[in-house]
C-alpha cells in the first residue's frame, strides 16, 4: 500500500513539530513537506502532491481566502484543519472554502490519526466540540468532548446552514 503523503501547513513551529511526531509514529504516513505560509504551500509539491494537507488556516501567513488558492492548486488533495476554537461562522466558511475535516488543537493523537485516515478516504470528520460550537449558542457552557464524529453529507449541509444563522424553518425548507 502506498503511504499517505502529508504536508503540514502551520506558521507555528511547535504545532508543526508536534504533528510531525504524530505522523512519524505511523507507518502509513509520510511527511513530504512543511509550509509556513500559503505562498510556501502553493510553491511546493509540484511533482508529488500530497494526499492530505493538515492546515491551521488561522495561523499567521494563512487565511480563509488562502484556502481557495490551495484548493485550486491541489484539487484532489484533502484538507484537514486543526485550529483553536473558532466561531461557528468561521468554521462554516472554511468548510465552504474546501476544508474536508476539522479538529481542534486539543484533540488527542488517536483522534488526529483517525481523522487523517477518514479524510484521505473523502469522509468528513469533525471534532465533537466543533459540532457543539456550531449547534449551540457559544455563550453556553458545555461539557462536550473532543471525540470525533462521522458526519454524512446531509448532516454537514445542515450544520453549515445552522452556522450561517438560518432558522430551523429555513433549514427545513
Amino acid at each position: 500500500m502506498e503511504k499517505i503523503r502529508i504536508t503540514i501547513a502551520d506558521s507555528h513551529f511547535l504545532s508543526r513539530k508536534g504533528l510531525a511526531v504524530v505522523l512519524d509514529e505511523n507507518k502509513d504516513f509520510t511527511l513530504i513537506a512543511e509550509a509556513l505560509s500559503t505562498s510556501d504551500l502553493i510553491n511546493q509539491s509540484k511533482f508529488y502532491p500530497p494526499h492530505l494537507i493538515i492546515i491551521d488556516y488561522t495561523s499567521s501567513n494563512f487565511s480563509l481566502e488562502g484556502l481557495q488558492q490551495i484548493v485550486k492548486k491541489y484539487p484532489t488533495t484533502k484538507l484537514l484543519a486543526i485550529t483553536q476554537p473558532l466561531p461557528a461562522a468561521k468554521i462554516s466558511q472554511a468548510l465552504t472554502a474546501g476544508v474536508t475535516s476539522h479538529l481542534l488543537k486539543d484533540c488527542d493523537q488517536d483522534e488526529i490519526v483517525e481523522a487523517i485516515y477518514k479524510t484521505v478516504k473523502g469522509e468528513q470528520f469533525m471534532c465533537g466540540k466543533i459540532v457543539t460550537y456550531i449547534l449551540q449558542d457559544a455563550t453556553e457552557t458545555t461539557t462536550s468532548t473532543c471525540e470525533g464524529l462521522n458526519i454524512s453529507e446531509r448532516e454537514m449541509e445542515i450544520i453549515k446552514l445552522v452556522a450561517e444563522g438560518f432558522s430551523n424553518k429555513e433549514v427545513a425548507d
